[in-house]
C-alpha cells in the first residue's frame, strides 16, 4: 500500500513552517540528510517507516496525521482526556505563562 506523497509533503512543509525553522534545521534536528528531507517535503520521494516515525515524533504528531493531514488523537489529547473544563483552563493558563516566559511566541488570553 502506498501513501500520497503530495499530501504528506504538504503536511510536513506546514509543520516545519509552523515551527518557524528552515529545512536544514529540521533535517539536522531529525538526523536526516537535508537532500532527503527536501525531497520528502517537495513530494519527490517517499520515506521509509523509520524516517516517517522520526518526522512524526519531531513534530509531535501522529503518523496518521503526517500521512493524511487528518487530526487524530495527539499525546496532548491523551494526557488531557477526562480533565474538567476548570482543569483544562488552569492547564492552558500555566502553559501560556511558560510559553511567554520562554519567549516562544506571544500568548493570547483564551476565553
Amino acid at each position: 500500500m502506498n501513501y500520497n506523497l503530495e499530501k504528506t509533503a504538504n503536511v510536513v512543509r506546514k509543520l516545519r513552517c509552523n515551527k518557524g525553522i528552515t529545512q536544514e534545521v529540521a533535517a539536522k534536528n531529525m538526523g536526516i540528510n537535508v537532500k532527503t528531507y527536501r525531497s520528502i517535503e517537495k513530494g519527490y520521494r517517499g520515506a521509509g517507516v523509520d524516517t516517517l516515525c522520526d518526522i512524526a515524533t519531531y513534530y509531535a504528531v501522529s503518523l496518521d496525521y503526517l500521512l493524511t493531514g487528518a487530526a487524530g488523537k495527539t499525546e496532548l489529547d491523551k494526557l488531557t482526556n477526562g480533565l474538567t473544563e476548570e482543569q483544562l483552563g488552569q492547564l492552558i493558563e500555566i502553559n501560556s505563562s511558560i510559553i511567554q516566559t520562554l519567549g516562544w511566541k506571544k500568548c493570547h488570553n483564551v476565553g
